[in-house]
């Protein structure tokens, strides 16, 4: 299991340079050591054990990890949104904690803020709509010897993933929206396919799309009804 944090490429105009939109990959788990001789593995020979995610650990991932992975690595031209879904582990949006901790690193409490999609939502998780897909599909390609190699490759690729093809994911993002509010609110459709990577070598891929006729007509029905 990975924790996984993402952010849309754009140009940081502090840096005067591209921010790739990886904040980061992390593994849950911990390294442990093999005490009995087993094939392949020697007494005192490294292993990886996945444990159960739970609040505690979410909130020390989050504070250790991803919250200074954001302060490093993320343009802070604006308040920053941290998306996440409704699992349990997850804090809630006003915990104390998080405002302390965010406080801490920032100077300004508000300066990230927590946003739980709301319960039995359509799925709008940027990593479901085709970046883990994406990610597999590369790492897939190689030869782990074990847990802690593949954890090694996984990070590898997830440093190396193209930032053209992370923006992309953000435009199916969009198109995803546009249709769940087309399918008045429901989650089982398909994407339309837009052919981004043409789009995009012939230069004429958008920044974001336009809402669709039938999308912006919905609600607009939904009053008259």
């Amino acid at each position: 299991m990975y924790l996984s944090a993402l952010a849309r490429p754009r140009f940081n105009h502090t840096t005067r340079q591209w921010f790739d939109g990886l904040i980061g990959i992390y593994p849950v788990g911990e390294i442990d050591m093999y005490v009995r001789r087993s094939c392949g593995h020697q007494p005192g020979n490294l292993k990886w054990c996945n444990i159960n995610m739970d609040r505690d650990l979410y909130r020390e991932m989050l504070f250790n990890f991803v919250l200074p992975d954001i302060k490093k690595k993320m343009p802070l031209d604006n308040n920053i949104t941290l998306q996440q879904d409704g699992a349990k582990a997850h804090l809630p949006d006003d915990d104390p904690s998080f405002a302390a901790k965010v406080a801490e690193l920032f100077g300004d409490p508000s300066a990230v803020k927590l946003y739980t999609q709301p319960a039995q939502s359509p799925d709008l998780n940027v990593n479901d709509l085709g970046f883990f897909s994406s990610l597999q599909s590369r790492y897939y390609q190689t030869s782990p010897k074990d847990a802690l190699d593949l954890i090694e490759m996984v990070e590898e690729t997830y440093k190396n993933y193209p930032a053209r093809k992370l923006n992309r994911i953000w435009l199916t993002l969009q198109s995803a929206m546009n249709k769940i509010i087309e399918e008045r609110g429901d989650n089982d459709n398909k994407i339309p396919h837009m052919g981004k990577a043409s789009l995009e070598r012939q230069n004429q891929l958008p920044l974001s799309l336009v809402v669709t006729a039938a999308a912006n007509n919905y609600p607009l029905e939904a009053l008259v009804d």
